[in-house]
């Protein structure tokens, strides 16, 4: 076999290349035909990776020593010297250069009177002539240059780096005795790794943070869902701590969990149900699911893409359990979803090469995994090509509601307005949401497709782009079922530190790809937005467009109002123009489009703003 791979480069997460195998035999063909296999991030062991879920690997070695990824990202580690220690020693070496021209000067000018007969220094050294005769001037000045500089040392703050430290160490013990800042569920106090923590946090401006995981547990509960414009699931305030006997609403969501397990029972049992931790509660799902309707065949085609489309690895943790599976997956988003499927009754078992075994409604079913079209930031979409155990093939496919809208069928118009209705409802209430669909293929579409996306997946040039193209010739005419909603709950005393955050005048900035309303909805949860300020909206899809709704935004509010009150940062105001002075935000308009050469115009704005009382 020979592999076919690109150059060495520092790109840690891509790669491409191809493995030709010169002679295999297929089965039916008597011949060896050379066959070309594709290779991406995904068969690439980096030097330094640890196995898991598999006892030995087999492979080659691609790149070794300087060639290897992350020998070609290492270099010389950063300085991390803060601002204080920085200003600190440049304030010591222009000491030192003080000293060395007091030092300089005194030698110089003590060896020009030493070398004068006439000078008064005749009057002080004269006692002691006679046991230095023969010194000269130079000599004189040389010995002078080291007397002044013992003299003059004292100008050279050595001992302010002692009280700095011994500043720094109080101050690190002080913050880790902190009552405010011990995490009682964990038993764990503030710990500073460094000393310089106490100078850096007080020179903190802007806070640049991600929403999951960061402002959010990362904890994702599948709590409702709309499916052929019906929805689905109650939301019980608290409804994990009421499962586990905790507050918030426990009788009506005991009540409503043990609803469904009856249910269950009466459908199909109760082998794979985790009704403990299941978050997802309404009975009426049951109702529909007996009823052999159109409704009942929505919604196993809605729970058999939750069970199907994804790339969840389980495994049984106790043996003497079997029965008792737990998913692992690369996003929280999709163990949620694969979680709650199992409990409703369509429960993934686990896969084998390209066998997925699924339990449906207590019914062993076998699907044959074809592909698996991954989901990428660009695609917003994940798909899988399967044949079902009755030779259909169809393609399942889920992913945000603005990418699967534009590739449903034409004639789904009251489904479409109605899961778009539902969808926002769900953003409304600061939950993220997926949209969900599939589509039948017939054996010769696939068989061409499958010939297209194996060339554009072994491509050594530009294979991203050749395989989106591929994608999305086969993610078309989708046949819409619903969407999902799942909850990711704010971290504990998020809402407060913002407050105190936007108190102290500093600027919060949220990254987050959640829908527009999602967003909203989270910023004035966690206190980054509240009512009094005003709230503007930018939707654009280029540079050019971003720049000319802001430019719109600027030139209405400001003509209007003193200052406009931004909600990008936690509390900071957009400021910095006069009041009263319509010109002045023109001007500013002017500073974006950027007159000032040699500076970014958004972010060196953004340093001249001025925290104000009345738009905190």
């Amino acid at each position: 076999c020979v592999v076919d791979a690109e150059p060495p480069n520092t790109q840690l997460y891509s790669f491409k290349g191809a493995l030709r195998v010169l002679g295999r035999h297929r089965p039916g063909s008597a011949s060896a035909e050379p066959t070309q296999d594709a290779l991406g991030i995904d068969n690439l062991l980096l030097r330094g990776s640890t196995l898991c879920n598999t006892q030995w690997a087999v492979g080659l070695a691609l790149f070794t020593g300087n060639d290897t990824k992350i020998m070609m990202n290492a270099g010389e580690p950063p300085s991390k010297r803060s601002r204080i220690e920085r200003m600190l020693n440049y304030q010591v070496l222009s000491q030192f250069g003080l000293l060395f021209v007091l030092c300089l000067v005194s030698a110089v000018v003590g060896g020009i009177y030493y070398g004068r007969p006439d000078s008064f220094q005749a009057l002080f050294i004269i006692a002691f002539e006679t046991k230095t005769s023969g010194r000269s001037a130079p000599l004189y000045g040389f010995l002078t240059f080291w007397t002044s500089l013992i003299l003059y040392q004292t100008v050279v703050p050595i001992s302010l780096y002692v009280t700095i430290e011994l500043v720094k160490s109080f101050q690190a013990y002080f913050i880790s005795q902190d009552v405010d800042m011990y995490y009682p569920p964990a038993d764990r106090r503030c710990a500073p790794r460094s000393w310089n923590l106490s100078d850096d946090l007080g020179q903190v401006e802007y806070i640049f943070s991600d929403k999951t995981g960061t402002l959010t547990q990362n904890v994702m509960e599948f709590r409702q869902c709309t499916i052929r414009g019906k929805v689905y699931g109650e939301i019980v305030a608290a409804a994990a701590a009421a499962a586990d006997g905790g507050g918030g609403e426990p009788s009506r969501a005991a009540e409503l969990r043990a609803a469904m397990d009856a249910r269950v029972k009466q459908f199909y049992g109760d082998a794979y149900r985790q009704s403990a931790t299941t978050t997802f509660l309404d009975t009426a799902l049951y109702d529909d699911l007996g009823a052999d309707s159109t409704q009942t065949r929505a919604i196993i085609e809605f729970f058999t893409v939750l069970a199907v489309c994804h790339t969840v690895i389980a495994s049984v943790p106790d043996a003497a359990r079997p029965q008792h599976i737990e998913y692992k997956a690369q996003s929280p988003d999709e163990a949620a979803l694969v979680a709650t499927a199992r409990d409703v009754g369509f429960a993934f078992l686990g896969r084998d090469k390209d066998r997925i075994t699924c339990s449906f409604l207590g019914q062993e079913q076998t699907f044959q995994l074809l592909a698996t079209l991954e989901f990428t930031s660009v695609r917003k979409r994940m798909s899988a090509v399967v044949r079902r155990e009755d030779g259909r093939i169809m393609l399942l496919c889920k992913g945000a509601d603005s990418v699967i809208i534009e590739r449903i069928r034409p004639n789904q118009a009251r489904l479409r307005q109605a899961t778009l209705d539902d969808l926002e409802m769900f953003a409304n209430h600061g939950l993220r949401t997926l949209c969900l669909g599939y589509r039948i293929l017939e054996e010769a579409e696939y068989a061409a497709w499958k010939v297209d996306y194996d060339r554009a997946a072994s491509s050594l040039g530009d294979r991203d782009a050749e395989v989106e193209a591929v994608c999305d010739r086969i993610e078309q005419q989708l046949q819409l079922i619903g969407g999902t909603a799942i909850e990711d709950k704010l971290q504990d005393g998020v809402p407060a530190t913002i407050a105190q955050l936007a108190l102290a005048g500093i600027k919060l900035w949220v990254l987050t790809g959640d829908k527009t309303e999602t967003a909203i909805n989270i910023g004035y949860s966690c206190n980054l937005l509240n009512s009094d300020m005003q709230l503007v909206v930018v939707k654009a899809d280029d540079a050019e467009s971003t720049r000319a709704q802001l430019e719109r935004a600027l030139e209405e509010f400001g003509d209007t109002h003193g200052d406009l009150s931004y909600v990008g940062g936690g509390g900071g105001a957009m400021a910095g123009v006069a009041r009263k002075s319509p010109g002045s935000w023109r001007r500013l308009v002017g500073r974006m489009r950027g007159g000032q050469r040699g500076s970014s115009p958004a972010f060196q704005h953004a340093r001249e703003l001025a925290q104000t009382k009345n738009h905190r």
